[in-house]
């Protein structure tokens, strides 16, 4: 039996799921005790917690609507949708730095292929996601050797990933010893 309150916390959620998906959905006012509630019962409802973070954040709460995303994160751990929203949310550089690698310690490798990709709609999203929170990863280094290893890590984790991988070359030089260890990562990187 469902109880009186969750058709509306449920509708809620659910403008959390078009956020997930990549929309722009506006939370109905109110929503926000519902989706409160929601997450007593469900704890491990990624669209209730964005959906609820989005309105912390239009009544100008970021640090509530991040911590909300973060408890989020805690609480389910692999979805990647959910650490982008909380990467998206961070406050300054050391903070996306340590969201994102969180995430990518979470939910960074996974055993996707491109043809699970192509054939699969929430593989295609998932990869989506993951490729989103790798480049993030990359980005949050500063210039240099560490940029170099995340970008080897990212592609070494994702190897389907185009953009992964033009991301790596964009940090190799072109001299001989690059293109060595862009080779060395791409046998590493292949099943």
């Amino acid at each position: 039996l469902k109880d009186a309150g969750s058709t509306t916390a449920d509708g809620a959620a659910a403008d959390g799921d078009a956020v997930l998906a990549g929309g722009e959905a506006t939370v109905p006012s109110g929503s926000k005790e519902l989706l409160q509630e929601r997450l007593r019962r469900d704890d491990r409802d990624a669209s209730a917690y964005v959906a609820l973070a989005r309105i912390y954040a239009d009544e100008g709460h970021r640090k509530a609507a991040f911590k909300c995303l973060r408890d989020g994160c805690r609480r389910i751990g692999t979805d990647p949708e959910l650490w982008h929203e909380a990467a998206k949310m961070a406050n300054g550089p050391a903070e996306l730095r340590e969201v994102v690698g969180e995430a990518v310690a979470a939910c960074g490798a996974v055993n996707l292929s491109a043809r699970d990709i192509a054939r699969d709609p929430v593989a295609a999203r998932r990869a989506a996601a993951i490729e989103r929170l790798w480049l993030s990863h990359i980005g949050a280094h500063p210039l240099g050797t560490q940029k170099l290893d995340a970008a080897r890590e990212a592609v070494i984790a994702a190897p389907w990933s185009q953009a992964l991988w033009d991301a790596l070359l964009t940090e190799e030089d072109s001299d001989a010893a690059s293109v060595r260890a862009i080779l060395k990562t791409a046998v590493k990187a292949s099943p």
